[in-house]
C-alpha cells in the first residue's frame, strides 16, 4: 500500500491523473500543502471541492479537524481517458504553438558536434551546488535552453539511481513509472541505456513545459485552452508570441544563497530529515552527495525564490532538479521553478 504521509510520494501521486478520488481525499487530509494541485485533479468529486474550498477559509485545529466527505459511490470521478485525451489535445496545441520557439534550442541540447543521435555526454559539472544553480540561473537569463539543460546529470545520474529503492520507496511500478528517470535496474547495459535515454526525455520535455507555463501562463497546463474560432486562435498565438518577446528573465539580478531552513519552519524537521535520506536512496547517493539549494533574486520589482536539488557525482556537483525537496515545501508550482517570495 502507498504511504500518502510521505510527502514526496503524495507529490507523485498528486501529479498523477490516475490517482483515485478515495486518495486523493486522504492525501488532502495528511498533506494540506498539496490542497491546491489536488483542487485541479480530474478526479477530483464536488464534495471534495467544496471541502477544499471551506478548508482554505478556515485556520487553526479546527481546519485540520473538518471531517473530509467520502466520495459518493454513485458519482464517479471523471474518467482519465477523458482527462488523458484532452490533455492531449492540449498538448498539441501547445507544441503546435511554440515548437518555433524551442525547437532550436533543444535539438542544440540533444545533438553533439559531429553527432546527430542523443547527447553523448553530460557537462563538466561544477565545483558547488551553488555553482552549478547559479549556472542554470545564467541560461535562463540568457534563454539559453541548452546551458541550462548542460547543468543537470545525466549518465551519471543513470548510472547511480536505485531502482530497488525507488519501487521499494513507492511500492509499485506502472507504465507511468517510465515517465520517472530511473525505470529500469542499472544492472545491464541496456538498463543503464535506457535510463539515460529516460532521463534525456524526462528534462527535455520538463524544463521547456516550465519554462513555457512561466513565460506564457496563458497555455493552461492543467487543462485544455478552447479556441473555437480563427479570432480565438490568432489572439492566443499572439499573446504566446508577445509573451516570449517580452521574455522577463533577462532581467534576474541580485541573485543571492540562503538557508533553505531560512524558508519553511519544518524544512530542519525529523520527519522531512527522513523524506530525504528516503529520496537520496532513490538516487544512490549518501547524505553528504546531495543537497537542496535555495536561492533568492530579484526579477520584475519582486523577490523570487529558485530551489533546485543537486547531486555529487564523481568529484563534481550537478544539478538533480529544478525542483527540490524545500520547493515542495513551500508549495511552489510543479509546473514552474521560481515563487514568489512569500
Amino acid at each position: 500500500m502507498t504511504d500518502l504521509g510521505d510527502l514526496m510520494t503524495a507529490t507523485r501521486a498528486v501529479v498523477d491523473p490516475a490517482t483515485s478520488a478515495a486518495d486523493l481525499a486522504q492525501i488532502a487530509q495528511m498533506q494540506p500543502s498539496l490542497r491546491p494541485q489536488i483542487a485541479v485533479h480530474p478526479n477530483i468529486y464536488p464534495d471534495l471541492l467544496s471541502w477544499l474550498t471551506n478548508s482554505d477559509k478556515a485556520t487553526g485545529q479546527a481546519r485540520e479537524q473538518t471531517q473530509l466527505p467520502v466520495p459518493a459511490k454513485s458519482k464517479a470521478p471523471r474518467s482519465t481517458v477523458h482527462y488523458l485525451v484532452g490533455g492531449l489535445v492540449g498538448a498539441v496545441i501547445v507544441v503546435l504553438l511554440v515548437v518555433g520557439l524551442v525547437l532550436g534550442g533543444l535539438a542544440k541540447f540533444g545533438s553533439n558536434k559531429g553527432s546527430s543521435g542523443p547527447i553523448a555526454s553530460e557537462g563538466p559539472g561544477f565545483d558547488s551546488p551553488e555553482a552549478a544553480a547559479y549556472a542554470f540561473l545564467d541560461g535562463l537569463k540568457a534563454g539559453d535552453l541548452d546551458a541550462m539543460l548542460g547543468t543537470f546529470a545525466i549518465q551519471s545520474f543513470a548510472s547511480k539511481c536505485d531502482f530497488s529503492a525507488y519501487t521499494g520507496r513507492f511500492m509499485e511500478f506502472s507504465f507511468s513509472s517510465l515517465n520517472s528517470s530511473c525505470p529500469f535496474p542499472h544492472d545491464s547495459a541496456i538498463g543503464v541505456q535506457a535510463n539515460v535515454q529516460a532521463r534525456i526525455g524526462n528534462l527535455t520535455a520538463s524544463l521547456p513545459r516550465q519554462i513555457l507555463n512561466m513565460v506564457s501562463p496563458e497555455t493552461n497546463q492543467s487543462g485544455v485552452v478552447s479556441l473555437p474560432d480563427a479570432n480565438s486562435q490568432q489572439a492566443f498565438i499572439a499573446q504566446i508570441a508577445a509573451d516570449f518577446a517580452s521574455y522577463p528573465y533577462a532581467g534576474i539580478n541580485n541573485i543571492a544563497t540562503t538557508d533553505p531552513a531560512s524558508l519553511s519552519s519544518i524544512y530542519s524537521s525529523d520527519k522531512v530529515a527522513a523524506d530525504i535520506v528516503k529520496n537520496e536512496q532513490t538516487l544512490g547517493l549518501n547524505q553528504d552527495e546531495y543537497k537542496d539549494v535555495a536561492i533568492t533574486l530579484d526579477m520584475g520589482g519582486q523577490t523570487w525564490i529558485f530551489s533546485p536539488s543537486a547531486g555529487y557525482y564523481h568529484g563534481r556537483w550537478y544539478l538533480i532538479s529544478a525542483n527540490s525537496y524545500l520547493a515542495i515545501l513551500l508549495n511552489m508550482d510543479p509546473f514552474t521553478f521560481l515563487m514568489p517570495m512569500p
